[in-house]
């Protein structure tokens, strides 16, 4: 099983939801996880933040 985050984007906010550092993430997901959108707000859905907030 794998982990599921996501981005709401509107015409001017950006929210995260439980978004996830992972190495083999990033070589998925490329540019976009080089340069994410600046979030307005960041949501986790559980306690576990540690490893959804790095690199902070």
């Amino acid at each position: 099983m794998g982990h599921a985050g996501f981005q709401i984007k509107t015409k001017s906010k950006v929210i995260y939801i439980d978004p996830r550092y992972m190495k083999t993430l990033k070589e998925r997901v490329g540019e976009f996880f080089e340069n994410p959108d600046e979030a307005d707000l960041i949501l986790f859905t559980h306690h576990h933040h540690a490893d959804h907030c790095y690199p902070a």
